[in-house]
């Protein structure tokens, strides 16, 4: 087979990158470039959306004779492109710096050839969004919705490809589209819609997969059967954008993501409004997709995504930010329901997900959660939550670059769910690198100033660089987006630690009672109340509190280590043995990454 040919020309954005004369233009007119910065940036072009190892750079730029400063030079190249691009370190458009990793490329590459035509490649990512309900019928709601979670699900197995998790693509449900708008604002090379209308029994579905290049139709199809043929129509899309794509599967590959996880309709509504519920992460809500999801059980006793939802639902109970219910309440069901997922389909991603996070928070089994989390990416490589409770695992380990890198691959799949977004910076924050979380927190911040978490770990920042006033304003902005009019606990106690920061032991003291008061008629974690202890430097009583974590079986826990409001404990004795009782045979390795200090990340 003949190598690929190479292209001639890079375009992104309003700027071209003439490969063979060695030239970079904007909307045309040539910008000054030296050589090596302009080498950098080929390399970079190359891999869109991968890391660009400073090794590798090395070994391009910097031949092994040659006597400079590699890392002075490579810096001082990488800032003369981002001065050329009108880029930033700081918020990068273009060029983002992994941390003692290298550098990628963050936009979409369109490669031309000598004449300006675009060079066909094999597509690396698609979106898929929330098909339109155009018959005025709730029902074509849930179809709507329906399909195109289940092609999401499909997709999302495939190795080659990188598929835009749900959250992020419901976004533009019920929204006047441009799909190669779409596909910019998401960074994808595809972006499949569609539209379907209920005329009595009958389905009419329409659909159209656009190139974000371009702008051209690289599929298009429309069915007119009976609802009853849903799953059918569904299948026969699939195979038929695999055929366009040209995608290589191997016969495994291709079974796995035909299967079909129920044969029934209703459970399949029923598992969706499960699904639905459980990302409001809500109380009622995840209540309610409990609810859905056993109903989906009793309709398809073998359906295993709906014991898998399960799972899912009391694997979030019980853990930060949530804090619902004991984890001895909730932990073991979600296990069981994992465990019975996988008796039904033993490749199911999502419970070998679920079961990596019991094993990381509850069992604190590091090896078996790390095993886990490998397997659900290894059979399903976009699903968003994988790569996120992985992150978690990562952090709790002392495995930080790895962190980042997850962070990183959740944002990529799931771009404008408030997680997605704001993982990156809690990565940082657990690295100690705290002046640059504030940052990025403070830019996810203006796009979701009702996602809590964000206002939480913005408090930790702000703690951590000396600033608990600022803190205190976080806090109290986490505290008034409690749902339901009930104070959240967890925000709560963190604004009793800012407090106790900031002297001001009165406001403290009140919150500690509220604390108390609200432990009458709900469960309070163990950490709310060590943590106001915390920050007014009674110590005694927040390794009181931190010995009673051990007994409740926090999932908070796993976070002793990379934590910085712990590090006032970490000279004592009890701290210690607490320390090895959480981690084992980590806890050497975990205290090592625990004694840095804060660092500066910017280059």
């Amino acid at each position: 087979m003949d190598a690929p040919a190479r292209p001639a020309i890079a375009r992104f954005g309003n700027f071209e990158l003439h490969l063979k004369t060695g030239e970079l233009r904007k909307s045309g007119i040539r910008i000054r470039l030296s050589e090596q910065p302009f080498q950098i940036l080929a390399m970079l072009v190359e891999k869109p959306g991968e890391v660009v190892s400073r090794d590798e750079l090395r070994q391009k730029l910097w031949s092994d004779d040659t006597f400079v400063d590699f890392e002075r030079g490579l810096n001082r190249a990488v800032n003369k492109l981002r001065d050329a691009l009108c880029d930033s370190a700081d918020v990068p458009r273009f060029i983002e710096t992994v941390p003692r990793r290298g550098y990628r490329f963050l936009v979409p590459v369109d490669n031309r050839d000598e004449t300006g035509s675009h060079m066909e490649a094999a597509p690396r990512s698609i979106a898929i969004l929330p098909f339109t309900n155009e018959s005025g019928m709730s029902d074509g709601d849930y179809l709507g919705d329906g399909i195109a979670e289940s092609l999401i699900y499909r997709f999302a197995e495939l190795p080659s490809l990188r598929v835009m998790a749900r959250i992020t693509a419901f976004r533009y449900r019920n929204r006047e589209l441009d799909a190669q708008m779409v596909g910019r604002e998401l960074s994808v090379d595809l972006v499949l819609t569609g539209r379907l209308m209920v005329r009595g029994q009958t389905l009419v579905i329409s659909s159209e997969l656009v190139d974000v290049h371009d702008g051209s139709l690289v599929w298009g199809q429309q069915y007119s059967r009976p609802v009853a043929d849903l799953f059918a129509i569904q299948d026969e899309m699939s195979r038929s954008i695999f055929d366009k794509l040209r995608l290589t599967l191997t016969k495994n590959q291709l079974d796995r993501v035909q299967r079909r996880q129920t044969s029934s309709l209703e459970a399949h509504h029923l598992y969706l409004r499960g699904v639905y519920n459980w990302n409001k992460r809500e109380l009622t809500a995840v209540r309610k997709a409990v609810e859905c999801f056993h109903q989906a059980q009793e309709v398809d006793p073998s359906y295993a995504l709906a014991h898998s939802g399960v799972a899912d639902c009391f694997a979030v109970l019980s853990i930060f930010p949530y804090c619902f219910i004991p984890p001895a309440e909730a932990m073991p069901r979600a296990k069981a329901a994992a465990e019975r997922a996988l008796e039904l389909d033993s490749d199911l991603a999502e419970a070998h997900t679920t079961l990596g996070l019991v094993s990381l928070v509850y069992e604190r089994n590091f090896a078996e959660s790390d095993v886990r989390f490998r397997r659900a990416q290894e059979l399903k490589p976009s699903y968003s939550t994988a790569h996120l409770w992985n992150c978690l695992h990562c952090i709790a380990t002392g495995r930080l670059e790895e962190a980042h890198e997850e962070a990183r691959k959740t944002r990529d799949l799931d771009p404008l769910s408030p997680i997605g977004s704001t993982l990156p910076a809690i990565a940082a924050y657990y690295d100690r690198q705290y002046d640059r979380s504030v940052e990025q927190l403070a830019t996810v911040a203006t796009l979701e100033p009702s996602y809590p978490m964000v206002h939480l770990f913005t408090g930790y920042a702000e703690c951590a660089v000396g600033h608990p006033e600022r803190a205190i304003e976080a806090f109290s902005k986490a505290l008034q987006l409690s749902p339901g009019g009930a104070p959240n606990l967890v925000a709560l106690s963190r604004l009793g630690y800012a407090y106790g920061r900031a002297g001001n032991r009165d406001k403290a003291a009140e919150i500690l009672q509220q604390l108390d008061e609200a432990a009458s008629t709900q469960w309070i974690p163990a950490h709310a109340r060590m943590f106001v202890y915390l920050g007014l430097e009674e110590l005694d009583k927040a390794l009181d509190g931190l010995d009673e974590m051990l007994r409740e079986r926090s999932d908070y826990l796993i976070y002793l280590n990379p934590h910085g409001v712990f590090d006032p404990l970490r000279k004592e004795p009890r701290f210690a043995a607490i320390v090895r009782e959480v981690y084992g045979s980590l806890s050497v390795a975990a205290a090592a990454s625990a004694s840095g200090t804060k660092r500066s990340t910017k280059k």
